[in-house]
């Protein structure tokens, strides 16, 4: 599987939106409603936020400052985690598998896939 620049995922029979965890990915399936209005899906993760919450932005810095705002790393290999919207983007790799800097091509070339070795380091801590 491979992102594609919105999000989604190429060839699955539903898209995939980036940062939202897959048992939250529900909530975009029927469109997205905030401040009384209905969200076109071409507006998510589009970097500009829309809603006053975030949701909108699950995928991009671009609503940093909600504390409800959480980007879902995948981690593969090692532990799924959120980590603040205001953190995607921002340089520093802070999901082991650099899903919250892969849309910066110069800040993903820095994140190498680490989730391997962590998972097996947390796994051999218990």
């Amino acid at each position: 599987m491979r992102w594609t620049l919105l999000g989604a995922l190429v060839g699955s029979p539903a898209a995939m939106i980036r940062g939202v965890a897959p048992e939250m990915q529900g909530q975009y399936a029927q469109g997205l409603r905030c401040n009384g209005q209905e969200v076109a899906a071409s507006a998510i993760n589009d970097n500009y936020c829309d809603c006053e919450d975030g949701s909108d932005e699950p995928g991009t810095g671009a609503c940093s400052g909600q504390e409800g705002t959480l980007f879902h790393c995948a981690n593969v290999g090692s532990t799924p985690r959120l980590v603040y919207a205001s953190r995607v983007g921002d340089g520093i790799c802070d999901c082991c598998d650099g899903s919250d800097e892969d849309l910066d091509q110069v800040t993903a070339a820095k994140c190498s896939n680490t989730c391997k070795e962590e998972g097996a380091r947390f796994r051999a801590e218990r």
